[in-house]
């Protein structure tokens, strides 16, 4: 439904439930809908939350990585009259033009969810994703490169994945954790066999990490590194072991969290 059609039927519903405003114009219909949104979007700026009986609430979502604010979205959790008309909606119409399908949708707790025939829910990628304990970005490349093992229900809604799905995305993560940590374990350092200590940059470009992340490094393991840093004429120099604890890091923190 596109904007045109969205404000015909705003119309139909501001006409039908307030008669004093028939006749109203579809601009003026625009600019209700515009100023509605407006007002919540502000509030949510606000970090307040929008309870609109008997619709439901509206609230923001704050989205962070580490301790860094990245977004703030707008979240909304329908009341039980709502649920409850959804709920009637979607059981009287079919979900598909086929009558053979065998996906459900129901209402329940706030949200649509989609089921098969037994009952059992079916999820988003980004359901799964979180449930499989990977990135979004992760599974959409598990999704694709595994497309023959990873078992996708296509609904009216998207595509979707059940329990047995979410299983696998678990295993091909653990699978990628176990062949990065054999990749990285068996890394060879080259060392330059006549120098002892090196400096900071040379020891980024034969363990392949980035300064920023060394530095990082630094900061988050001084127990493990500091006693592979030496002062040198002024000059901080770092030894071999320095650059095999950096790699034993980074094959840790690989480890820990996959591809």
């Amino acid at each position: 439904m596109d904007k045109k059609e969205f404000i015909a039927y705003a119309k139909e519903f501001i006409e039908l439930r307030s008669p004093e405003l028939d006749g109203i114009s579809p601009k003026t219909v625009e600019r209700i809908i515009y100023s509605i949104f407006e007002s919540i979007v502000t509030v949510i700026e606000r970090g307040d939350e929008v309870r609109f009986s008997p619709v439901g609430i509206f609230f923001p979502r704050i989205v962070q990585r580490g301790d860094a604010l990245v977004a703030s979205k707008i979240g909304f959790e329908s009341f039980s009259a709502i649920n409850t008309r959804l709920f009637e909606k979607f059981s009287k119409l079919p979900i598909f033009s086929s009558k053979q399908s065998t996906i459900r949708v129901f209402a329940a707790n706030g949200a649509l969810k989609v089921t098969d025939e037994e009952g059992k829910e079916l999820y988003s990628l980004t359901q799964a994703a979180r449930m499989a304990n990977v990135s979004l970005p992760t599974a959409h490349k598990y999704k694709e490169k595994y497309k023959d093992r990873i078992p996708v229900v296509k609904t009216q809604q998207g595509n979707r994945y059940s329990e047995s799905a979410v299983e696998v995305f678990k295993q091909i993560k653990l699978e990628n954790i176990q062949n990065t940590k054999v990749k990285n374990t068996n890394y060879n350092i080259k060392f330059p066999s006549n120098i002892g200590e090196f400096s900071l940059s040379a020891i980024s470009k034969m363990t392949s990490t980035s300064m920023p992340t060394l530095y990082k490094y630094m900061k988050k393991y001084p127990d493990i590194l500091d006693p592979y840093v030496h002062q040198i004429d002024n000059e901080k120099k770092y030894s071999r072991e320095f650059a095999k604890k950096v790699v034993d890091i980074k094959n840790s923190n690989m480890s820990q969290f996959g591809q």
